[in-house]
C-alpha cells in the first residue's frame, strides 16, 4: 500500500532501500527481489532497489529486472529509467481491496462448510 499511495500522490520512481543481511548466502534475498519486484508491476513503476548485501537491482515498470549486482558484491549501477505518470487499475481504483474480496470468499465458504453444511459433504455407503 506504501507504494500506491505514494504513486497515487505523484511518485514516478519508486525506491526500494533494505538490508538483506540477516538473510544470509541463501535464496532468500532473491525471493525478496522477486516479492518487491511486484510493486513495479502493480504501480507500472520503475523500480531502483539498493541493499546492503542482497540483490541491488532495477526493475522495469513491467516487473523485469534489467540490472542488478548480485548479493555480497560491491559496485554501481548507472543507467537511464522510464518515468512514467499514469495509472494502473490496481493503483487508482482497486488496491488491496480484490485481495480482501478474496479473503472474505474463503471465509464464507469455510464457514458455508463448518456451520450450515454440518461438516461438509457425508459418506454415503452403497450396497452392492
Amino acid at each position: 500500500d506504501l507504494a500506491r499511495q505514494a504513486t497515487l500522490a505523484g511518485a514516478q520512481l519508486l525506491v526500494n532501500l533494505t538490508n538483506d543481511a540477516w538473510f544470509g548466502d541463501t535464496a532468500a534475498p532473491y525471493q525478496h527481489h522477486i516479492i518487491a519486484s511486484f510493486r513495479a508491476i502493480e504501480n507500472r513503476r520503475t523500480l531502483l532497489r539498493s541493499t546492503n548485501s542482497g540483490l541491488t537491482a532495477i526493475v522495469d515498470p513491467l516487473g523485469r529486472t534489467t540490472s542488478y549486482l548480485k548479493p555480497f558484491s560491491e559496485g554501481v549501477i548507472l543507467t537511464e529509467v522510464a518515468l512514467l505518470s499514469g495509472f494502473t487499475l490496481y493503483t487508482r481504483y482497486f488496491g488491496d481491496l480484490l485481495w480482501w474480496g478474496l479473503a472474505i470468499i474463503c471465509a464464507c465458504t469455510i464457514f458455508y462448510q463448518k456451520v450450515i453444511n454440518k461438516g461438509g459433504p457425508k459418506n454415503f455407503h452403497t450396497r452392492s
